[in-house]
């Protein structure tokens, strides 16, 4: 919600890997903390999954439409580039998307990783740290 003389609200698509949600959870905490930052979250946290059809449950087609409408409306996508990143199809699909809709990407170093995903690297607009103050400055990157 944007209030009068506020700017309004970054739209964030944080692209993470659901097996390591501690990284997706210590990402929303500094973006929660950073001051004079207000963001919305597009993302698809662990606990709130993407509704699939009933009637085929095989199917990743409904749950990809899904994805790609969450990073059309997006600012800026952040990717956590853990070297995890770079064996999981979604986030592959979800930079896919950000690159097809023409969004910054921003991959973040995850807290004391040295090696990140190439994949992500290669990809990102710019490679950020993992702390409040790159955090702090995402409205000027996205």
């Amino acid at each position: 919600m944007t209030y009068y003389g506020q700017a309004p609200a970054t739209k964030l698509f944080i692209s993470h890997d659901w097996e390591y949600h501690e990284h997706y959870e210590g990402v929303v905490a500094l973006l929660n903390n950073a001051t004079n930052f207000c963001w919305d979250d597009l993302s698809v946290p662990r606990d709130k999954p993407l509704a699939m059809l009933f009637a085929l449950p095989k199917s990743n087609r409904t749950i990809v439409y899904q994805l790609d409408e969450r990073m059309r409306q997006a600012d800026c996508a952040l990717i956590l580039a853990g070297v995890y990143s770079t064996n999981s199809a979604w986030i592959q699909s979800e930079i896919e998307a950000a690159q097809e809709f023409r969004k910054p990407i921003l991959g973040i170093r995850p807290r004391g990783q040295e090696r990140v995903s190439a994949i992500v690297q290669g990809s990102a607009t710019e490679m950020v740290y993992w702390n409040s103050a790159t955090l702090q400055s995402l409205h000027a990157g996205c």
